[in-house]
């Protein structure tokens, strides 16, 4: 006869799968139950009729509240029982369980909180929780979690705090502390009540040999009864404020309150470097959250305390061991059951990607590059830096534009490279095949394991006769998209992917700051690749959520850009970013890209009968990617087809994959070896550059030298060829390649600025001193350089020499230099600052930080032990 009177109540949420097993482990009970009581809180009839079928009461209680729906529960009892046994609809004792529980709680008067050990619903080898506790600054803590059972932890004693899933409690206790406080945050409430029953005397235990499973989400002590609209992060962070609100001594309090927002701030880093950036917005809400209901929070401390002392708390927290076993815990993983082949240095790959730069030897940095759309860039990294918010074009008063996007990848490399921004873009143009080969060699990896087919597919990739063509032409608009668009699609693959979160959210800053620098090269290549990533997405919808920020840093760079063009109207513009753009092309009139494509994509179509799943969406993207190609109304058509031709490379080794017959798959991969080495020494070895290398400095010495102390130094340069005149304002050392700008361009407004110059340009020439210190001190000009063919040389001297308020300096490489006597820096207005600058960058630093490799993103992958 049993000497404990149990009735149960069970909370039920509308699935009557998983509460017709449950119920049957409740009829399985070899412990009688007084009565169990079915409460449904979403109204399903099915489930209400189930618990009729096993003589069980039911009840409807439509309620998202845990606490709400066991009171309705136990007023639905018949009688008065002692002990209360609580279950949910997705926890399943098995046979016995209640009978060791009842067992305990005889044994020891003083026990009033007993937690069975639950298993997982699916996997019943596995530990899913064995007891609550919290860490030393009160954060909810799970003892046991996801651990193999093998009996390791078959020990029944003393724990903080235990799950209300399959719990045992004291019908008395349970109304002297009133139940389930509802208004707690939900990670917190079934650890504040085992808190109370200590702070009343009686003990809280764990006992292992009760098994109960369990589908819900334990190791966060989530049950889905009471929903949560801000995700486990923010539900943990409020748990962790309000736990440590009733539990830290008093006078901390003011401090914890005051500190929230600064720790919720400058944990941001941290969150982002350990890959966990849910929590970012979890603390943030988190401290909110508890600003604004600090009264509750010190009503649940006030009542707390008030029941009785705490001090013998601490000794059950979690301690420093089983914290750092806990971390460790996480960069544990199963092994990927997948085949390894070697990697790109074991492959001996790295020293294929040297044959675009031995082909490419004619191209070696010799000095700042000098082409038909490339000029150097400014001579410091805070010059080129400054121009990535500069709103304001300093070459005509009053032009208000955003500054140019790709301008961001110019900063990159002034950088990398502070004391010689020039020479870093020349060595990026001359690398650019061999980083578009490493990122093809990676981005094949996705498709096939074959070595050679790597090699042969990041060859024709990196020796086709476009991306040399753009190299030899100092294209840097379209080679960088050369290159970030393969590696873009690597990332973005590897975090679809990826066998852990951590290492997923890894790729995907990796993949967003490759995608900022191929949003700024072609805002269309880019949008395609917004697609690819919803694509794969699709395929892997778990990751889905995660894969969309990689879009973040690329959208942040070209929001003044868009937001300008815009309100300006000019929708065309919106799919470029760059002066330095090529002019659009017309594909079937263009023989190398016509031959390359078309071959590419008549080896590809094999690739596309055996694997269509994967070939399918590859062949769908590479037709949108050739009509959008045709749709060129200012430039970028040469991106748009340099992404295609990324993707049809891609069909090619898809074909190699599917080859069979040996003799044929050496045929293949010969002939493909061939023809990427022809094309190598044709349009690499034997082809001329079309640029120049020269000098950075791109004015006088003695201008240099002025405009290193005054920025806004202003020279007014004045070119006299064939009796063609032209006068230009250059502001400071010159005008730079960061400082061209495509709308600048294209919608210059008429201003007196111009007539101004073109006044003052005409007056100098013609040695006419009417007018001219009014027009030199409105315009702010400093110094006059004056470049002319031989014919016109002397006699241009003797005009501007007879002007005496300018002074000869000599001639120099650049041509003859006067400068201003008495000369007087006017007001004209020359730079704005982007307001958006700091933002972008606080993006740009978000996605480094998730960049950066961390133990439980790359490093800490290894075999979970099996205990013995």
């Amino acid at each position: 006869m049993a000497s404990l009177a149990v009735a149960a109540v069970v909370v039920s949420r509308g699935n009557a799968q998983q509460l017709n097993k449950t119920l049957a482990g409740i009829a399985s009970q070899s412990y009688p139950l007084e009565q169990v009581v079915v409460v449904e809180s979403t109204g399903s009839a099915e489930c209400l009729e189930l618990a009729k079928g096993f003589g069980f009461a039911s009840i409807s209680c439509e309620t998202k509240h845990q606490g709400e729906a066991i009171e309705a529960g136990i007023l639905a009892f018949q009688g008065s029982p002692s002990w209360l046994w609580i279950l949910h609809q997705d926890t399943a004792p098995q046979p016995g369980a209640l009978e060791v529980l009842a067992k305990a709680a005889e044994i020891s008067p003083s026990v009033a909180v007993i937690g069975p050990k639950l298993l997982d619903w699916d996997n019943p080898t596995h530990i899913r929780q064995l007891g609550l506790t919290t860490t030393g600054s009160s954060r909810p803590f799970t003892l046991v979690e996801d651990e193999y059972d093998q009996g390791q932890f078959d020990t029944a004693g003393d724990t903080l705090a235990v799950s209300t899933a399959g719990m045992l409690v004291a019908m008395g206790l349970w109304q002297k502390l009133d139940g389930i406080d509802d208004s707690v945050p939900t990670f917190a409430q079934d650890i504040e009540f085992c808190i109370g029953a200590r702070a009343l005397g009686y003990r809280v235990i764990v006992e292992p040999d009760a098994r109960v499973l369990s589908g819900g989400s334990l190791s966060s002590n989530l049950h889905p009864a009471n929903k949560l609209f801000g995700g486990r992060a923010e539900a943990l962070a409020k748990a962790h404020v309000h736990l440590a609100t009733i539990l830290w001594p008093g006078f901390l309090l003011p401090l914890l309150y005051l500190a929230m927002p600064i720790i919720a701030l400058a944990s941001i880093p941290l969150n982002l470097l350990q890959k966990r950036p849910a929590r970012v917005a979890g603390q943030v809400s988190a401290w909110l959250y508890s600003w604004f209901t600090v009264g509750k929070r010190l009503k649940a401390r006030k009542r707390l305390r008030a029941l009785g002392s705490l001090a013998s708390l601490p000794k059950l927290y979690a301690s420093r061991e089983q914290i750092s076993s806990r971390r460790s815990q996480r960069f544990e993983h199963e092994p990927e059951l997948e085949r390894k082949s070697a990697g790109y240095f074991e492959s001996g790959a790295i020293w294929l990607s040297l044959l675009p730069v031995i082909l490419g030897f004619s191209l070696f940095p010799q000095g700042a590059i000098y082409a038909e759309r490339l000029l150097p860039l400014s001579r410091s990294f805070e010059s080129v830096f400054a121009s990535v918010s500069v709103n304001t074009q300093s070459y005509l008063n009053g032009v208000n534009l955003p500054a140019e996007p790709f301008n961001w990848f110019y900063a990159m490399l002034a950088f990398v490279w502070p004391a010689s921004p020039s020479t870093a873009l020349a060595w990026f143009i001359f690398l650019a095949p061999a980083l578009a080969f490493a990122g093809m060699w990676f981005l094949v990896s996705s498709v096939t394991e074959r070595i050679w087919i790597r090699n042969v597919s990041a060859l024709l990739f990196s020796l086709g006769a476009p991306v040399l063509a753009l190299q030899r032409d100092a294209a840097v608009v379209e080679l960088l998209t050369a290159v970030t668009v393969v590696w873009t699609g690597y990332f973005l693959y590897k975090a679809s992917f990826a066998f852990n979160l951590a290492r997923s959210w890894r790729w995907v800053g990796l993949a967003g700051l490759s995608g900022a620098l191929l949003a700024i090269s072609s805002p269309v290549v880019f949008g395609f690749m917004v697609l690819v990533a919803l694509g794969l997405g699709l395929a892997k919808i778990r990751r889905l959520a995660v894969l969309v920020w990689f879009l973040l840093p690329g959208v942040a760079l070209l929001t003044p850009w868009f937001q300008h063009l815009i309100e300006l109207g000019a929708f065309e513009f919106l799919s470029v970013t760059s002066s330095s753009t090529a002019q659009p092309i017309v594909l079937y009139d263009d023989l190398g890209w016509l031959i390359t494509l078309g071959g590419l994509g008549v080896i590809g179509i094999a690739g596309s009968i055996l694997r269509l799943r994967v070939s399918g969406p590859l062949w769908a993207l590479s037709l949108a990617l050739l009509f959008a190609s045709s749709y060129q109304p200012v430039a970028g058509s040469e991106s748009v087809l340099i992404a295609l031709m990324a993707v049809l490379v891609v069909l090619v080794a898809l074909s190699l994959e599917s080859i069979k017959l040996d003799w044929l798959r050496v045929t293949a991969v010969s002939t493909l070896l061939v023809t990427a080495l022809a094309s190598g020494v044709l349009f690499g070895a034997m082809q001329p550059r079309n640029f120049e290398f020269g000098i950075e400095r791109q004015v006088p010495a003695l201008i240099l030298a002025a405009a290193d102390v005054e920025a806004e130094v202003r020279t007014l340069k004045i070119v006299v060829s064939g009796g063609v005149i032209s006068g230009e304002l250059i502001w400071g050392d010159g005008r730079s390649q960061e400082e061209f700008s495509l709308l600048y361009d294209y919608f210059r407004p008429e201003s007196e600025f111009d007539s101004q110059v073109a006044q003052l340009t005409g007056s100098l020439i013609a040695g006419n001193p009417e007018g001219v210190e009014e027009l030199v001190r409105a315009l702010g000009v400093d110094f006059v350089l004056v470049q002319s063919d031989a014919d016109s040389s002397g006699q241009l001297k003797i005009a501007i020499d007879s002007l005496s308020l300018l002074q000869s300096s000599g001639e120099t490489s650049f041509g003859s230099l006067w400068s201003v006597v008495n000369r007087d820096q006017s007001t004209l207005q020359t730079k704005t600052s982007n307001p958006l600058r700091d933002l972008q960058l606080l993006v740009i630093g978000a996605f480094g930080l998730l960049a950066v490799p961390t133990p439980a993103s790359i490093s800490g992958r290894k075999v979970r032990r099996v205990l013995s």
